[in-house]
């Protein structure tokens, strides 16, 4: 519920000397002020003319705080921004937060795909965001199901913030001095350049394009640079073209190209008072890659991190999954609502503890296309896993992992796919085996079924060739495969959205043509079946 908390000044269709409408302002100055209830983990108040917002670091994700457009006199009002769609903000923050602005419009559609983010600094700092381009890529809310569904630019309510790009976990302060649409309220003062060197902190490979850039807040003609090796001797010098900016973070950029310096070794490059310390070598990646693969290992579900394989991550065993209830959303004749299944392993979401199809399926299916492209590399990469030391490649291993918790995530009368494995709230911050919430797998979707289809498809084939190792696996997966398939094909249009009293992770989607053409490609290649060649569309792949 939306509450006046304190009053602040408002003043519509003001000019400043340039020219430049400010179409809305708000100068939280104590006298007029309409936000939402803070969510948990913020604390919102009004300091010294400026709205403060005070993390404590226990916020869940997609937590946001509301501010509503109003007239002088306090109405709600519906704000048209459709000929200058510019937000200008003053604003500083501790521990370098990503403070996002999401527009809603009255009927409740919200800018949330393409989401206004700042970082902000210790020190205020006005930025400007530009939603020219983000009311056609709207977000699902409110009545759009089927979406992503046009924000309206000409019947806008709400701003909606939150931190950490609404991750959640925020644990610091931020202050807004200001608002304002269409103008800055202030002129901004001009950037100062600060210069920095980006560059692969791992090492550049032999034989492989290597590019330094230089980066700046600022435009910049040329910088001039030296290239040392690990005796000081000066290998390379010159100068960088002409910056060119690079609006995906809003920073000038330009690369110098450094693929001549091909002997394994370590280099320093300087440039405008700056140095940065380089390695090229042969196989550099190799730890890292290990790194990157062992991550799955300590996102597991259902089991111990024991301390030999995990060190200072090792936690006690959580989420059996084998008490979970058949939600309303997903009961059917054969398996009614708060019917009990089994679903344990499978791996936790990024930022919770719950299961997702469409985003572990992704994830799944990026290990096995990595050992179908490089099988001799993956057969003998060793990764410290439980089942290190059997007959199957460790990558695979890790995959099964999650391919076991999917199998069980589609039912077994009719082929269709639960969304999700989840509590019907997020859990907080918590160690897995104090975990303490129901959970429930949710509500069938086309996209689950799809993306389910496809990653069974590309598994079986893999499998195939482990038939000794895993007895029956591949049919096991082909099957499955291609029933979920049929599935979608019977229901191709059923898009997830949280169901009532839900408010875990959506990852909805509305349009399902890649996933049914993703799905037919890998059921083609596995099969070999001109039913699913049939299917396939190259226009439809966006």
């Amino acid at each position: 519920m939306l509450k006046k908390i304190t009053l602040l000044t408002l003043l519509l269709f003001s000019f400043l000397s340039n020219g430049q409408t400010v179409i809305y302002q708000e100068n939280f100055d104590g006298t007029t002020s309409f936000t939402n209830d803070a969510p948990q983990g913020y604390a919102l108040s009004l300091e010294e003319g400026t709205l403060a917002i005070d993390g404590d670091g226990s916020s869940g994700a997609y937590a946001f705080f509301g501010y509503r457009f109003h007239a002088e006199n306090g109405d709600d009002m519906q704000l048209d921004i459709s000929e200058n769609p510019k937000l200008y903000i003053k604003a500083k923050g501790t521990n370098a937060p990503e403070l996002r602005m999401d527009l809603q419009d009255k009927d409740t559609y919200v800018t949330n795909l393409n989401a206004g983010t700042v970082v902000l600094s210790e020190n205020y700092v006005i930025y400007e965001i530009d939603y020219s381009t983000r009311f056609q890529d709207g977000g699902y809310g409110g009545a759009c199901t089927s979406g992503p569904c046009p924000v309206d630019a000409t019947a806008l309510t709400n701003i909606l913030f939150s931190a950490n790009a609404a991750s959640g976990g925020y644990t610091g302060k931020i202050n807004i001095d200001w608002i304002s649409i269409g103008a800055p309220l202030e002129a901004p003062e001009p950037p100062e350049a600060q210069f920095s060197i980006r560059y692969n902190q791992v090492a550049y490979l032999t034989g492989r394009e290597k590019v330094i850039d230089m980066v700046s807040t600022v435009a910049f003609d040329t910088v001039s640079y030296t290239i040392t090796n690990a005796d000081g001797e000066e290998i390379k010098s010159g100068k960088t073209g002409e910056s060119v900016l690079w609006s995906a973070s809003n920073e000038y950029v330009a690369g110098i190209d450094i693929t001549a310096i091909d002997d394994t070794g370590t280099y320093t490059i300087s440039a405008n008072d700056l140095t940065a310390t380089f390695k090229v070598e042969v196989n550099g990646w190799a730890d890292l890659g290990k790194a990157t693969l062992k991550y799955y290992y300590y996102n597991r579900a259902s089991t111990a991190i024991t301390a030999a394989l995990g060190g200072e991550y090792q936690r006690a065993f959580g989420h059996p999954d084998d008490q979970v209830k058949i939600h309303s959303s997903a009961a059917s004749a054969a398996r009614p609502e708060g019917t009990i299944i089994s679903a344990p392993k499978g791996w936790y979401d990024a930022g919770d503890y719950n299961k997702y199809v469409v985003n572990s399926g992704i994830s799944t299916y990026t290990l096995l296309a990595a050992y179908e492209h490089y099988p001799e590399y993956y057969k003998t990469l060793a990764l410290e896993l439980p089942e290190a030391g059997d007959a199957m490649p460790d990558i695979l291993d890790e995959a099964i992992w999650n391919l076991d918790w999917m199998l069980k995530m589609q039912d077994p009368n009719d082929g269709g796919v639960y969304h999700k494995l989840t509590g019907l709230n997020f859990s907080g911050t918590v160690m897995p085996a104090d975990y303490d919430l129901q959970r429930y797998v949710v509500a069938k979707s086309t996209t689950a079924a799809l993306d389910f289809a496809a990653v069974m498809a590309t598994a079986s084939r893999i499998f195939s060739t482990f038939e000794a190792e895993k007895p029956g696996f591949s049919a096991t997966l082909l099957e499955a495969a291609k029933k979920a398939y049929t599935w979608a094909e019977n229901n191709p249009t059923v898009y997830f959205t949280n169901p009532a009293g839900v408010v875990t992770g959506e990852y909805g989607d509305g349009n399902v043509q890649d996933e049914f053409q993703w799905a037919a490609a890998e059921l083609f290649i596995s099969t070999g079946d001109e039913t699913y060649e049939n299917q396939l569309n190259l226009s439809e792949i966006n």
